[in-house]
């Protein structure tokens, strides 16, 4: 590279802005090189949602899912997730939900309980505001392929209930 001979400032100037150009383009590519280090990984997860009845939600309407297949094998945790509605609230500060299982093809059912606790808090606001809550149900070790069907409905000694909006499954590699 020829500098000029009578602008050494112009020249220095010059050198300057080449070495910024190329710390820049280092810095690109790193900053390239973490967001797709970020996204690498097994970035599987299954979630499926069904729509109750805000008003009443019954118990003799029970849901039913299928998740997967899971991509490798693995321990993946099965989560339930609500959606509650302030248009028609919750009145009691639990919930109760049977979930049946059955994976793969073995036809063995297996039958949880989970316990919802929601927040005490008001709902009283202007329009309609969506609370979401998100339960452990089980965790299992999958083999590749592996599916899930559930089917679940609540266990309240109410027949039916307000206030629930969205019921969901999720189904994902455990962060152990």
């Amino acid at each position: 590279m020829m500098r000029p001979l009578f602008f050494p400032a112009a020249a220095r100037i010059a050198d300057g802005y080449r070495r910024m150009l190329r710390r820049a383009r280092s810095l690109s590519a790193l900053v390239v090189l973490a967001i797709f280090s970020s996204c690498a990984g097994d970035g599987f997860r299954s979630v499926q949602y069904e729509s109750v009845d805000e008003a009443s939600w019954g118990a003799f309407e029970p849901l039913s899912f299928t998740l997967g297949p899971v991509p490798s094998a693995g321990p993946y945790d099965l989560r339930l997730l609500l959606r509650m509605s302030s248009a028609h609230p919750y009145p009691y500060k639990s919930l109760f939900v049977e979930v049946r299982q059955q994976w793969g093809t073995d036809g063995a059912v297996r039958i949880d309980t989970v316990e919802c606790h929601f927040a005490q808090t008001v709902w009283a606001t202007e329009g309609i505001n969506l609370h979401q809550y998100d339960y452990a149900i089980s965790s299992r070790h999958c083999r590749p392929a592996d599916s899930v069907r559930i089917a679940l409905r609540h266990l309240m000694r109410k027949e039916e209930i307000p206030g629930v909006s969205n019921v969901g499954i999720a189904l994902q590699p455990s962060a152990e």
